[in-house]
């Protein structure tokens, strides 16, 4: 029922708020012990998941620890919704994603496994929405007139699945290339080595779509491509 020794140079203040924190709980002062661990949260990063499981073992629920358990910071907030992760709990997810979008507290990595989260757990419609949100402006014409996102390759790939994945592979090299746009400013470059025939399908984006009938569009570039087949 204590925080552990506090760690070298951290600041014995920072202990004794957090087992003040914890006796605030037991007496029932749950406001109080909320506004004592956020303080802790803010300040040192060593006891983030013993907080959290502190929160769950008094029964906090996670609209509680958002509105006085966490302080409004990047890290903290992160923290947070990746123990939620660890712990299953896709209600508190939903929660949770909307409080840190709504304060721009997320940032492509976070998006992205949310968004893996729920294409797992075939929460289509939500994952598009959430990706869709998360990147405002940036989504062009994503979600409007094109279920690809990132089309032209016009920026870096975020890690999001339901952005451009490229895979490393031996004998070929991919990567964004300024030179030759087909529109906007950039496409994607892939150079082969030419020691050996590559099936090369390394590129891919996932996307969510319902039934219906699609029209599937793809500009390609080629320059000494000696093969017996070309490309397909």
């Amino acid at each position: 029922g204590t925080l552990p020794p506090a760690p070298p140079g951290s600041g014995g203040g920072r202990l004794l708020l957090g087992g003040a924190a914890h006796h605030a709980f037991r007496v029932e002062d749950a406001g109080q012990g909320l506004r004592q661990m956020a303080a802790v949260l803010a300040r040192v990063r060593d006891y983030d998941g013993i907080i959290f499981h502190t929160y769950e073992r008094f029964g906090v629920p996670v609209e509680r620890v958002l509105e006085t358990g966490i302080p409004q910071d990047r890290k903290a907030a992160q923290s947070y919704f990746r123990h939620l992760i660890a712990g299953g709990n896709l209600e508190g997810l939903g929660k949770a994603w909307e409080w840190v979008g709504a304060r721009s507290l997320a940032d492509d990595a976070l998006a992205g496994e949310y968004v893996s989260i729920l294409l797992r757990q075939r929460q289509y419609g939500t994952a598009i929405d959430a990706w869709g949100r998360y990147l405002g402006e940036k989504k062009g014409d994503y979600l409007s007139r094109n279920s690809l996102f990132n089309s032209g390759f016009e920026s870096e790939p975020t890690g999001c699945r339901l952005d451009w994945t490229v895979q490393p592979v031996n004998g070929a090299a991919a990567g964004l290339d300024g030179r030759v746009p087909f529109a906007g400013g950039k496409s994607l470059q892939i150079r082969f080595a030419g020691a050996e025939n590559l099936d090369y399908r390394h590129v891919s984006q996932a996307a969510v779509v319902s039934p219906g009938r699609y029209r599937l569009r793809a500009r390609v570039r080629t320059e000494s491509i000696t093969t017996d087949q070309g490309i397909g």
